[in-house]
């Protein structure tokens, strides 16, 4: 066996490398070190774990505080290779190549340095066995002489670039680079033999491009180190594709900066580039519009047609607001239905608002979602920098004001932020604030408006009238809260809790013998278009043990014109349950004979509107006693509410209604004042002579 040979083998038994784990701290002591250490420096791994000073202690005087320096680069960049002479067990030392990976905790901060060992020695020392380490090398190889021309091609160096051995070697270093790396090539290694400075050695892995042979572009990091083999000064290159690492960090960064299903940027770059838009603003002393978007019905579309034909949407808003937008303009999609657009270099207000009006018509227009065509809208609030504020959360606040006022006034249509809007808008969430607060903290409370019948003067039921019994303003009317309630989607679940606490009451009366007693329960919209409010009833009945048809649900007569079909469905179920349905403000709404006919109601509620007037006003008069007959025709019970005069009373109990509620037989009370009022037999006193009332007893 040759010499070379001998020299091969023995490189060829120090394959594979080295691995090894150390701190990264001070000492970088090894905490692991693979057993082929052994084979290679003549130590055991426990030699290198036990002893935290072992490796640096070991490294070439002449090399140590150049090795030591450079891990600067590694906690700088993640990753570092360098070669040094490192002392072998047998008192000789050995150069060995270096790589080093650094590893970071949750917090970002470095936590292991992991790397790998290869004994190079005979590479620097022998020329003829520089190809054993080439093939085995996971990086690619290429070695070069002073005038740049390839010395050596490591098989990986192969598969990267696409290069046989034999097609590049004797040709100048510069063919793997693209322009205009080519012609600076020649600069950087001239200066570095006239001055052994400059960047093409010694500053560990850089990124650089690479030109493959079908002309395309990759990137590589890339490590350059100086090898004297004999008398002969050659340059060993590092490569590595990086292009996978660079797609990755590529997609990581779409990923936290775009939205996945429009592609427009998100929540965190819209906010910096606000920032930047803001800053850019300031020098050039110009104005910025910010909008922001928010869909209308977009629930309600999302919940009817399916997720699908929500996202069709979301996605045809991106267009739509890109299609109206300049390419110098950010639109963002925040979350949900949710947009923002920025407008910069902004000359005139009315620029802006021309934008919000064809952004606002672009949103408008019909649109076709799984066959069905839709008609969207969006609300837009705008705001100025910096007439309007100055820091980012702020414009942002003010234009979600606007915004907010906009879906107030029906939606699709945008409005400009002021100081008093965002004071009105403030009063407003704030409300909803205490309203979610309310019902954690039970705020709610039930009064009840007696009911009495006209015949014998006796109460024969009760309206559940909700209040809110605010900490600090006290009892709120309910013009000022439910409407709210509905916005925010609660008025189900606070509906719900009427209905239970009002049927808990009544069978508290009813235990006190009072059997004959009714209580009336209004039915939001929402809560009647629920799909769980049939089981809602039943389970109400079956909880509190109230009979059926003691329970009255007041319902709107435009509620059952909204939607006939189901609604005749559920008043039917109800109405198997043995539960009575009656029309609140009846004749203030449009209802058709047919459906009175056919619907099993079995009350109406003459308005208060027509009750004002009588006896006096002719066409109230005319109103009660139509509806009076037509509900006497239709087999239905009367109760006139709002009645506040015995002239009134009178004219209601001679034209044949049934009963009242209002203030001249009784306000609105609580369950413990209207159960004294029982237990009182408080009633309307009829005359035994003309059947008319006198009083209230």
């Amino acid at each position: 066996m040759t010499s070379e040979d001998k020299a091969q083998n023995k490189v060829i038994e120090n394959i594979p490398a080295v691995s090894y784990v150390c701190k990264a701290n001070g000492d970088f002591g090894a905490t692991y070190i693979s057993d082929n250490v052994e084979n290679q420096l003549g130590y055991s791994p426990e030699t290198f774990t036990s002893d935290s000073g072992f490796w640096h202690n070991h490294i070439h005087p002449e090399d140590c505080d150049r090795v030591l320096n450079s891990l600067d680069d590694l906690f700088e960049k993640g990753r570092h290779i360098y070669k040094y002479r490192f002392l072998h067990a047998d008192g000789k030392y050995r150069w060995m190549y270096d790589t080093l990976f650094l590893t970071r905790d949750d917090a970002g901060e470095p936590k292991e340095i992991v790397g790998y060992w290869i004994d190079i020695t005979d590479l620097v020392e022998s020329k003829g066995v520089h190809e054993a380490i080439f093939k085995y090398a996971v990086d690619g190889a290429i070695l070069i002489d002073e005038s740049s021309l390839i010395k050596s091609f490591s098989p990986a160096a192969e598969k990267l670039f696409d290069y046989t051995e034999k097609e590049v070697f004797g040709k100048n270093i510069s063919m793997l680079m693209p322009q205009p790396f080519q012609e600076e090539h020649d600069g950087y290694v001239k200066r570095y033999l006239d001055t052994g400075k400059g960047r093409i050695i010694g500053v560990g892995p850089r990124e650089v491009s690479a030109l493959k042979k079908d002309g395309s572009v990759i990137p590589i990091d890339l490590v350059i180190s100086e090898a004297i083999v004999g008398t002969e000064r050659l340059f060993l290159g590092i490569v590595r594709d990086i292009s996978e690492r660079k797609q990755a960090h590529d997609d990581l960064l779409n990923i936290a900066n775009y939205d996945q299903l429009t592609g427009l940027p998100n929540r965190t770059l819209f906010h910096e580039r606000l920032r930047h838009a803001i800053a850019r603003s300031e020098r050039n002393e110009t104005l910025i519009a910010l909008f922001y978007i928010d869909l209308d019905r977009f629930k309600q579309i999302n919940d009817s047609l399916g997720h699908d034909a929500g996202d069709q949407l979301l996605r045809l808003t991106a267009e739509r607001l890109q299609s109206n937008t300049r390419k110098s303009d950010t639109v963002a999609r925040l979350s949900g239905d949710e947009f923002a657009v920025i407008l910069e270099d902004v000359d005139h207000i009315s620029i802006v608002t021309k934008v919000a009006q064809k952004i606002v018509e672009s949103l408008s227009r019909s649109a076709t979602l799984n066959g069905r065509e839709i008609h969207p809208g969006a609300s837009i609030g705008v705001t100025l920098y910096p007439m309007d504020d100055k820091l980012p959360e702020d414009l942002m606040k003010d234009a979600d004001m606007a915004m907010y006022r906009a879906k107030e006034m029906g939606g699709s249509q945008f409005q400009y932020y002021s100081q008093q809007l965002g004071a009105s808008v403030q009063h407003r969430i704030e409300l909803e604030f205490d309203l979610r607060s309310a019902i954690k903290k039970e705020e709610f409370v039930l009064h009840f408006q007696p009911q009495a019948e006209l015949l014998n003067g006796r109460i024969i039921g009760a309206e559940a009238l909700l209040r809110w019994n605010h900490p600090k303003l006290g009892l709120v009317s309910p013009a000022t809260f439910v409407p709210v309630l509905e916005e925010m989607g609660l008025i189900t679940d606070v509906g719900n809790w009427v209905l239970r606490e009002s049927c808990r009451h009544l069978r508290a009366w009813r235990r006190l013998g009072f059997d004959h007693l009714k209580v009336s329960v209004n039915v939001s919209p929402k809560q009647f278009k629920s799909w769980e409010f049939l089981g809602t009833v039943q389970n109400v009945i079956r909880e509190t043990g109230v009979p059926p048809n003691c329970i009255e649900l007041e319902i709107t007569e435009s509620l059952v014109m909204d939607d006939p079909e189901n609604a005749v469905y559920l008043l039917k179920s109800l109405h198997e349950l043995g539960v009575e349905i009656s029309i609140d403000d009846f004749g203030t709404g449009y209802s058709s004979l047919s459906n009175l006919k056919s619907l099993p109601f079995d009350t109406l509620k003459i308005d208060r509107a027509f009750i004002k007037e009588l006896p006096d006003d002719t066409d109230s008069a005319t109103i009660c006693r139509t509806i009076i007959a037509l509900a006497d025709a239709l087999n239905l019970k009367t109760v006139a509410e709002g009645v506040e005069k015995l002239t009134q009373l009178k004219f209601l109990k001679r034209n044949g209604c049934n009963s009242i509620q209002g203030f001249y037989f009784s306000k609105p009370t609580t369950h413990q004042e209207f159960e004294k009022l029982l237990l009182e037999g408080k009633c309307l006193s009829v005359s035994d002579r003309h059947g008319d009332i006198i009083e209230v007893e």
